[in-house]
């Protein structure tokens, strides 16, 4: 996957946000969430198509979040 940088207008998005929302506390949130959601999704023993997906980009964004605390 190609990296590119952020715009200027990016940048201060991401700044608003992280000083806003506490990163630790976004991350046990969606982590919460995340296991809410598989706890019921996979009541009746089945995985979610999206699972590969939601999974690959939740742990990419819990490693984000990590990093900012």
């Amino acid at each position: 996957m190609p990296v590119r940088k952020l715009t200027t207008t990016e940048k201060q998005a991401l700044t608003d946000f992280i000083d806003a929302t506490p990163p630790a506390r976004l991350s046990k949130q969606l982590r919460n969430m995340l296991l809410l959601y598989l706890r019921y999704d996979l009541q009746d023993g089945t995985i979610p198509v999206v699972a590969d997906d939601l999974l690959f980009d939740m742990y990419n964004l819990f490693s984000f979040l990590d990093a900012l605390e």
